[in-house]
């Protein structure tokens, strides 16, 4: 389990000017089988919440906490799994998964000074993980990305088609 996107200073906007109601964090299992989220529980300064009892989640797939699930799912289109209580830090945070608030399972402390990439500090961008395979405790493994659509994993092409240009270069 890994978090591969953190939106810890969301852009204020005209329609949505309350950025911590769009803070997110996204947790992707990296694993090839379902995982038990059953007594995890994300700690340390700033941020609470522990998993519900009997929460999976799905081989290669991800949730997202976020900061208010209605004001998330308005700007996003994506529902989230739940909500955390207490606002991410706006310039540094250590996140910690344990088991029982003891057993390390993931840490991720991000800044919003170099090494970590500045720009996701309230300008519309967010922190991502380059690679679910990398080291996520390292800000050389992180960039700032500003599209979700761009960045998803979910892209269905199944049913999407590309047809060559009928005009000719003149």
């Amino acid at each position: 389990m890994f978090r591969t996107k953190i939106n810890y200073n969301p852009q204020e906007t005209v329609t949505f000017h309350e950025s911590e109601d769009l803070e997110v964090i996204e947790i992707q299992n990296i694993g090839n089988t379902n995982a038990d989220l059953t007594g995890i529980n994300l700690i340390e300064l700033g941020i609470s919440y522990q998993f519900p009892k009997n929460v999976t989640i799905a081989a290669r797939k991800y949730l997202h906490l976020v900061g208010n699930a209605t004001t998330f799912q308005d700007k996003s289109r994506i529902i989230p799994f739940d909500t955390f209580t207490i606002n991410l830090s706006n310039k540094n945070h250590n996140l910690v998964s344990a088991i029982a608030f003891e057993n390390l399972i993931d840490q991720v402390e991000y800044s919003d000074k170099v090494p970590w990439p500045e720009t996701a500090d309230g300008d519309g961008f967010y922190l991502e993980l380059i690679n679910v395979n990398s080291d996520n405790t390292s800000a050389i493994n992180w960039v700032a990305s500003s599209s979700e659509v761009l960045s998803t994993t979910d892209f269905d092409n199944t049913n999407f088609m590309v047809f060559p240009s009928l005009v000719e270069d003149r």
